[in-house]
């Protein structure tokens, strides 16, 4: 899809002709690659051991999805696309497991300002590096690995605009910030990987808190109320738009690693409702 300049909105910042076939995103492919390495993975182990001698095919397939079950999986996640995306499509969200009153996984807020007072995304994805032991600095991510500019004016394929001016943009969704900490950890010749887990369900989120993996989500700054700023096809953006990363919780409070505010504690139905609004996206890091 050939990509419209921002200055083709109108003043009123809604896009004049909207093109709601081509704006319609798949989101999620990530787990099912991953499904499918696991099985050639196994496949693999089972081959060698016959090769190296003394196993038999059935204890070798026995060894070999031993080891797949111990790989970490993601959530199988229903939401897929765009046009089919309402509150309903989000995955079931009971509790898999008993949770405690209380997390915190300590996670040190980095904050966007002044260097990127429209950056609150990468600046997200950095605080996630730091947690993980990388000393990951928010303008280099952003000016080597985020894909950003005027040329972009569907959130979900690039930053819509400059991060680093005030009124010179608005942000970006789930996609690029994974591409941008996928290509960061393909220079750094890192195993992790990120993921875009959008449409999972809030109690799965923190249950991934619980088991030590902070989690990046949009919301809305202070999670208040937002309008739309403007509306490409079938995707709006809304003006508070804003990304914290998920560091823990303590009752009915989030605890949040919040770019412009700090480590703060926001009501945490309050905060499953922006999300949803925001298309329950979440990216996490493995």
């Amino acid at each position: 899809m050939k990509h419209k300049r921002i200055d083709e909105y109108n003043p009123s910042g809604v896009l004049q002709d909207s093109m709601p076939g081509n704006a319609n995103k798949k989101l999620l492919a990530h787990d099912q690659v991953r499904r499918v390495g696991n099985t050639i993975l196994c496949l693999l182990i089972s081959f060698f051991c016959i090769l190296a001698g003394g196993y038999t095919w059935s204890n070798c397939l026995i060894f070999s999805t031993a080891v797949q079950s111990t790989m970490p999986s993601l959530p199988d996640v229903s939401l897929l696309c765009m046009e089919d995306y309402n509150e309903e499509n989000i995955a079931p969200g009971q509790m898999t497991i008993s949770m405690p009153n209380k997390i915190d996984l300590g996670i040190e807020p980095i904050m966007q300002l002044p260097e990127l007072p429209l950056g609150c995304e990468i600046t997200a994805l950095a605080t996630m590096l730091q947690y993980y032991g990388f000393s990951a600095d928010k303008v280099t991510l952003c000016e080597q690995m985020l894909d950003f500019g005027l040329s972009y004016i569907d959130p979900f394929e690039g930053y819509v605009g400059s991060p680093f001016e005030e009124h010179g943009g608005f942000g970006c969704y789930a996609p690029p910030i994974v591409r941008a900490a996928n290509r960061y950890f393909a220079q750094q010749n890192s195993a992790l990987s990120a993921y875009d887990v959008s449409g999972t369900s809030f109690d799965i989120l923190l249950e991934y808190v619980m088991a030590g993996t902070p989690v990046m989500i949009w919301t809305t700054q202070q999670t208040l109320d937002s309008d739309v700023a403007y509306t490409y096809g079938e995707i709006n953006w809304y003006r508070l738009s804003h990304c914290v990363v998920i560091s823990g919780f303590e009752g009915d409070a989030v605890i949040c690693a919040d770019p412009l505010e700090g480590t703060v504690r926001y009501d945490r139905n309050r905060m499953e409702q922006m999300y949803k609004l925001l298309y329950a996206q979440a990216v996490l890091i493995r």
